[in-house]
């Protein structure tokens, strides 16, 4: 193929954009660039139980699209059916010559010569037909396939177990833990994650749906308002496999990161030392595990005279009180005023809040 800049995207069975890469040429080739996305999807879908009916379409581009308009864009093209006349990739030819050819697929135009190999050699069409055929028996054995569910309290998430399904498991808890402190989840109390098997079409085709609660560019952000919570009593009788307390503090947020294997992000990390500081006061051991602290140095003038040894004597217990109150006060004004935290409102928000409940005479 030619160099030149190529917009690769993926739509699922049901017509949505599930997945989509602007891919502009510089020192790399456009044709290596996009046969690295091909082995990245390629890699995803064979990280499930089976891979879907997804085709890859491609289309080069002379004028690059508007910054925040691609997907719209893309959407636009699915839903006029304007993509009939775009070059396609079948997502399971695409996994059969990664499966079975590996290090034969490292640019574009080599799935291209595969393709072609596959229209004109009957022998292989028989071998990728029943490859094809495999993949689509095991995604309608709908009893043997396993659904994730979480259950928070807004109700259930259902997510599908094919490699874009679990990969948005993966995502949804990532996003979890980046928000964790954030008053958004004002009533998170506890968190329950759930796998379990059913016959119940509408259930299976509700978590086939996970992916469309998600940016189908990378990173793939999880889009609140496009959430598909079910009723929480869908899961009465199920015993949950692992449940997590969502209860804001420091412990808490370490435990969930750990338990799922997620990033810690900074800002969370002083947000928990902050809060830990705001309850507990200037404690030694646990300032010294986060030496990243971004508020460093409004606490280290303090915590200096906290290490003084005449301030742990007896009588000097009124110091000591004093010193871990200006800790504890310093911590929750930074809360306030420099985070959106729950359970620390800010000023500004409960003067409004009081504004707004006077009578007016």
């Amino acid at each position: 193929m030619e160099n030149t800049d190529m917009i690769m995207f993926n739509v699922d069975d049901q017509k949505r954009l599930v997945n989509y890469r602007v891919i502009t040429e510089n020192n790399i080739s456009a044709d290596l660039l996009c046969g690295k996305y091909l082995c990245q999807q390629a890699q995803l879908a064979l990280a499930g139980a089976y891979v879907p009916n997804e085709t890859i379409y491609y289309k080069p581009f002379n004028v690059k699209p508007s910054e925040g308009k691609t997907a719209n864009f893309l959407e636009s093209l699915v839903n006029r059916n304007l993509t009939d006349k775009l070059a396609t990739i079948p997502l399971k030819q695409l996994t059969f010559v990664y499966e079975n050819h590996p290090g034969e697929l490292e640019q574009l135009s080599d799935m291209e010569s595969w393709m072609d190999l596959m229209r004109h050699e009957p022998k292989l069409q028989q071998t990728v037909t029943a490859y094809e055929q495999y993949h689509t028996e095991r995604e309608k054995d709908i009893a043997a396939r396993t659904v994730t569910a979480i259950q928070t309290d807004k109700g259930v998430l259902l997510f599908n177990d094919s490699g874009r399904g679990l990969r948005c498991v993966a995502d949804y808890l990532q996003d979890m833990a980046n928000r964790y402190f954030s008053p958004d989840f004002k009533n998170l109390e506890s968190l329950q994650m759930y796998y379990f098997s059913t016959s119940n079409q509408n259930l299976v085709q509700e978590s086939r749906q996970c992916a469309s609660m998600f940016s189908a560019d990378s990173p793939h952000q999880f889009i609140p308002s496009k959430a598909r919570f079910l009723d929480s009593r869908i899961m009465e009788g199920i015993s949950p496999a692992i449940k997590c307390t969502m209860i804001p503090d420091r412990e808490n947020y370490r435990s969930f990161v750990k338990t799922f294997g997620l990033e810690e992000s900074h800002k969370n990390l002083n947000i928990a030392l902050l809060d830990d500081i705001c309850k507990n006061g200037l404690i030694d051991y646990r300032y010294k595990e986060h030496p990243g602290f971004s508020h460093k140095n409004s606490f280290d003038g303090i915590l200096n005279k906290l290490q003084n040894s005449f301030v742990h004597e007896p009588t000097h217990q009124f110091l000591k009180n004093t010193l871990h109150d200006v800790a504890r006060d310093t911590a929750k004004r930074i809360l306030q005023t420099q985070y959106e935290v729950r359970g620390y409102e800010s000023p500004k928000q409960e003067k409004k809040k009081k504004t707004n409940n006077k009578i007016k005479l």
